[in-house]
C-alpha cells in the first residue's frame, strides 16, 4: 500500500471517529464502539510487538549458537595445529639433549679436570658448532642457550647474553625439578635475556647424561613470538573477532592487537575447553577456548556479540515498520467497527430520546439483516404502535368532550323543564317523590354498575396482556431448553472422546516407560564400557592419557543420561497417574450428565404444559371479554329503561303530587349532572392537552 493511500485511510478513520465523538456527546470512552476500537488497536499492536520481539530474540540466539559451534570447531582445529608445533619444538629439544657429540663435550667439560684452558676452549667451540647447527636450520628460533648445572652461561646462539648466573630464576628451578622434562616458558616482551631481545617464548630442559644420568647442564630454547602471533592474527572466527593464548599463570602469553603480553584475559578459563559470554569496555562478547594437551596453554577466541546480531537489526526495523502499519490497520478496522456498530446504536439512542420528548414521528431507516437491523425494525414497530395508541386516545378524548358538552346542554334543558313542571304541579309533587327517589336509586346503581364494568374491562385487558407475556416467556424458555439439550449432548460426547484420548495417552506413557528401561540398560552398558576403557588407558600410561580423558567424559555422560532417564521416568509415572485420575473423574461425571439430560427433558415437558394451559387461559379470557361486552350493552339498556321511568314520572307529575316531588328531585339531579358533565369536559380538555404533547404527524 502506498503511503498516500495509507494516509487517506487513516484520515478517513479519524473523521469517522470524530463523527462518533459528536454523536456520543463527547463521552467516547463510555460508548461500545470506542471500547471495541481500543480493544482492536491494543490487541493488534501488542501481537505485532510480541511477534517481532520474539523473532528478534530467537534469531539472535540462533546466530550466536551457530557461530559458537563453528568457532569452537575452528579453535579446536587451530589448537591441534599448535599442539603439533609445540611437539615439533619438544622433539627438537630432545634431539639436542641426546646428541652424542654434545653429550660427550659437555661430559668432558664437566668431569675432565685435566683439561687446560685451551682444551676447555676447544670443547666450548665444538659445543657452539653443534648448537649453531640446530639454530641456523630453524629461522623461527630466537636463541639456543646452554648453561652448566650452576647456572653459568656456556654458550648462547643469537644476540642474547646472560652475564649473571640464572640458578635462582624460577624457570631454572622448575626445569631442575622435572629431571629433563620440557618446561614451557610463557612469552616476554624482551625474551629471557637480561640484555634484552625480541618478544619470544621458550622451552627449558635439564641436560642429563644418557649413560650415567648425571646433570650436565641446562638447555634454554627461545622461540620467536611471531611464530604464534602471526597465525593467531590470521585466525578469523567472525567479523571483529580476536584470538590470543593464555598461559598457566592465567595471563596472556600470545597477545593479539590491542593486548599486552602478561595482560589479563578478562574471563575465567577453568575448563579444558568451552564457550561462555563475557563483556569488556567495548561491549558483550562470545568467548571460545581450548587448552593445549602439550603445554597447558589456552587458545582463546573472542567474538563481539554486536557483530553477530547486526543482521538481526533488519528484523527489529521491520518490527517497527509493522507496528506502524498495524496501528494504521487497527485504526482503520476500529473505525469500521465503530461505524458498523457504534454509530447505529448512537443514532437509535438519539431517536429514543427524541421519542421520549414527545416526537412520535421519528423512525430509523435500515436495510441490514443482522441484530442491529432487527433492533431497528423493533424500534420502528414500537413507535408505530405508540403512535396509533396516541391517535386513538386523542379521538376518544374528542368524543368524550363532545358527549360531555351534549350531556351538559341536555342536563340544563332538563333542569329548566323540571323547574317549570315543579312550579306547575306543586299539588302533585309529593306524590311523585317516592317515584323520583326510586329512579334516583336506580340511576345510582346503574352508574355504579357502569364504573365496575369499566374496572372489569381494564382488569380483563391487563390479564390478557400478562397471559400473552407468560406465553411468550414459556416459548422462549422452551427454545432455551432445546439449545441446552443440544449443548449437554455435545458435552457428553466430548467427555467420552476425552476419556478415550486419555486412555490412549496412558498406553503411550507405558510404551515410553519401556523405551526408558531400554535406554537405562544401554546407559549401564555404556558406563561399564567407559570404565573398561579407563582401565585400558591407565595400563597404556602416558600414551593412553587422552583416551582416558575421553573415556572419563563418556562415563560422565552415561551417568548424566542415567539421571535424566530417571527424571523422565518419574515424570512419565506422574503423568500416567494423573491420566488415570482424569479417567476416573470423567467416569464419575458421566452419570451426572445423564441426570442433567433427564432433568432438562422434564423441564421442557413442563414448559410445554404451561404453554398449552396459557393458550387455554387466553381462549377463556377472550370468551369472558365477549360476555363482559354483552353485559355492557345490557347496562346501557338498563340506563335507557331508567330514563324511560323518569319520563313516565314527568308525565305523571301533571296529575299527582308524587310526580311533582319527582320533578323537584329531577331538578336536583339535573344540576348535579350538569356539574358532572362540566367536570367530564374539563377532564377531556386536560387529556387532550397531554396528548397534544405527542407529535404524530
Amino acid at each position: 500500500m502506498k503511503p498516500s493511500m495509507r494516509g487517506r485511510q487513516v484520515g478517513a478513520s479519524a473523521a469517522r471517529f470524530a463523527r462518533l465523538f459528536a454523536l456520543s456527546g463527547g463521552k467516547v470512552a463510555q460508548s461500545v464502539g470506542a471500547k471495541l476500537f481500543i480493544i482492536l488497536l491494543v490487541s493488534i499492536v501488542a501481537l505485532v510487538v510480541v511477534v517481532g520481539g520474539v523473532s528478534y530474540s530467537v534469531s539472535g540466539d540462533v546466530i550466536q549458537k551457530q557461530v559458537s559451534k563453528a568457532a569452537t570447531q575452528a579453535v579446536s582445529q587451530a589448537m591441534d595445529r599448535y599442539d603439533l608445533v609445540f611437539k615439533n619444538y619438544e622433539t627438537m629439544t630432545t634431539q639436542i639433549l641426546v646428541d652424542k657429540d654434545l653429550q660427550s663435550n659437555l661430559d668432558e667439560l664437566k668431569n675432565n679436570a685435566s683439561l687446560d684452558a685451551y682444551g676447555q676452549l676447544e670443547k666450548r667451540r665444538k659445543i657452539e658448532e653443534i648448537v649453531n647447527r640446530y639454530f641456523l636450520t630453524d629461522p623461527t628460533l630466537a636463541s639456543i642457550v646452554l648453561f652448566d648445572d650452576a647456572g653459568q652461561l656456556l654458550h648462547a646462539s643469537g644476540t642474547v647474553s646472560f652475564p649473571k648466573p640464572v640458578k635462582d630464576e624460577p624457570w631454572f628451578k622448575q626445569a631442575e625439578s622435572l629431571n629433563g622434562k620440557a618446561v614451557w616458558l610463557e612469552s616476554k616482551p624482551t625474551g629471557y635475556s637480561p640484555s634484552g631481545g625480541i618478544p619470544s617464548f621458550g622451552i627449558a630442559r635439564q641436560i642429563r647424561s644418557t649413560m650415567t644420568s648425571q646433570v650436565l647442564g641446562m638447555l634454554l630454547v627461545e622461540i620467536r613470538l611471531s611464530v604464534l602471533s602471526d597465525s593467531l592474527a590470521a585466525l578469523e572466527l567472525a567479523e571483529g573477532s580476536r584470538a590470543f593464548m593464555v598461559g598457566p599463570s592465567g595471563r596472556v602469553t600470545v597477545p593479539t592487537e590491542g593486548q599486552q603480553i602478561e595482560g589479563e584475559p578478562g574471563i575465567a578459563l577453568n575448563t579444558p575447553e568451552g564457550v561462555a559470554s563475557g563483556s569488556d569496555r567495548v561491549g558483550d562478547k562470545l568467548v571460545v577456548w581450548k587448552r593445549s594437551a602439550v603445554n597447558g596453554w589456552i587458545l582463546v577466541g573472542t567474538i563481539p556479540v554486536a557483530s553477530l546480531v547486526k543482521d538481526t537489526k533488519t528484523i527489529f526495523n521491520l518490527t517497527v515498520v509493522m507496528v506502524v502499519v498495524a496501528v494504521a490497520v487497527a485504526v482503520a478496522v476500529g473505525a469500521f467497527v465503530v461505524w458498523l456498530v457504534g454509530v447505529p446504536l448512537m443514532r437509535l439512542r438519539n431517536l429514543m430520546q427524541e421519542g421520549a420528548r414527545g416526537n412520535l414521528t421519528v423512525r430509523m431507516p435500515s436495510r441490514r439483516k443482522d441484530e442491529i437491523g432487527q433492533v431497528t425494525a423493533s424500534f420502528n414497530q414500537m413507535m408505530d404502535q405508540i403512535t396509533e395508541l396516541v391517535r386513538q386516545s386523542y379521538a376518544s378524548a374528542e368524543e368524550v368532550k363532545q358527549t360531555a358538552v351534549e350531556l351538559a346542554e341536555a342536563s340544563r334543558r332538563t333542569e329548566r323543564s323540571a323547574r317549570e313542571i315543579a312550579a306547575a304541579t306543586e299539588e302533585i309533587a309529593s306524590g311523585a317523590t317516592s317515584l323520583a327517589l326510586e329512579a334516583e336509586k336506580g340511576n345510582d346503581i346503574t352508574y355504579q354498575i357502569g364504573e365496575q364494568m369499566k374496572q372489569v374491562i381494564a382488569s380483563n385487558f391487563e390479564m390478557g396482556k400478562s397471559a400473552a407475556e407468560v406465553r411468550q416467556s414459556s416459548e422462549q424458555g422452551t427454545e432455551y431448553l432445546r439449545e441446552l439439550i443440544g449443548k449437554t449432548n455435545d458435552t457428553e460426547k466430548m467427555m467420552r472422546q476425552m476419556s478415550e484420548k486419555v486412555e490412549k495417552l496412558n498406553e503411550s506413557a507405558r510404551s515410553i516407560r519401556k523405551i526408558l528401561d531400554l535406554l537405562e540398560n544401554i546407559t549401564k552398558q555404556t558406563n561399564i564400557l567407559a570404565l573398561n576403557a579407563t582401565i585400558e588407558a591407565a595400563r597404556a600410561g602416558t600414551a593412553g592419557r587422552g583416551f582416558m580423558v575421553v573415556a572419563d567424559e563418556i562415563r560422565k555422560l552415561a551417568d548424566q543420561s542415567r539421571q535424566s532417564i530417571d527424571v523422565v521416568g518419574q515424570l512419565i509415572e506422574t503423568i500416567r497417574r494423573e491420566m488415570e485420575d482424569t479417567v476416573q473423574t470423567i467416569a464419575a461425571a458421566h452419570p451426572i450428565f445423564e441426570e442433567q439430560v433427564r432433568a432438562v427433558h422434564e423441564t421442557d415437558a413442563i414448559f410445554g404444559q404451561v404453554r398449552e394451559r396459557m393458550a387455554e387461559f387466553i381462549r377463556k379470557l377472550d370468551e369472558t371479554s365477549a360476555s363482559i361486552a354483552g353485559l355492557e350493552q345490557s347496562q346501557q339498556v338498563l340506563t335507557a329503561a331508567m330514563a324511560n321511568v323518569s319520563a313516565v314520572a314527568e308525565q305523571s307529575s301533571a296529575n299527582s303530587e308524587e310526580v311533582a316531588s319527582l320533578s323537584a328531585e329531577q331538578t336536583s339531579i339535573s344540576g348535579s349532572l350538569v356539574e358532572q358533565a362540566e367536570k367530564l369536559e374539563r377532564l377531556s380538555d386536560s387529556l387532550r392537552e397531554q396528548l397534544a404533547k405527542f407529535r404524530i404527524a
